[in-house]
């Protein structure tokens, strides 16, 4: 196989307004083309106006952005499952895992319509997800 057609796709967890100066960092070392990165931005976080902005700058530069989760923190584990999962892998930040399909169904909208309020743009998926979402649950 030839080099020039390898292509790399890289996602960067957890961003939000804490990870910010991290996540810069990560953009910088990486040195890929902006569509290359997508963005899994935490929404119900402490976002201040300045934090939106940088937000909005990198989706202009051509990053896609994706919801992932609401606030990073998870319920208390209510299956056996989700305990294990929160004790060695997740750190209790798994947060979908013991919702319902109606509360999956919550999260991914309630993402969206965040990204809509805040003048950013959902992506296509999302939308398509989300659409999914509604007809199955």
């Amino acid at each position: 196989m030839r080099s020039d057609s390898l292509a790399a796709l890289v996602s960067i967890h957890d961003v939000m307004p804490e990870t910010r100066t991290q996540v810069t960092a990560m953009m910088a070392r990486l040195r890929l083309p902006c569509e290359a990165v997508t963005l899994l931005v935490v929404p119900g976080k402490d976002w201040q106006e300045g934090d939106l902005d940088w937000l909005r700058s990198l989706q202009n530069a051509g990053h896609p952005l994706a919801g992932h989760g609401w606030s990073h923190r998870c319920q208390p584990p209510v299956t056996l499952y989700h305990r294990l999962h929160s004790a060695l892998l997740s750190r209790d930040v798994a947060e979908h895992l013991s919702f319902s399909g109606d509360g999956i169904q919550r999260l991914v909208w309630d993402c969206y319509r965040w990204f809509i309020r805040n003048g950013l743009s959902p992506r296509s998926e999302e939308r398509r997800v989300g659409k999914e979402c509604r007809s199955r649950w």
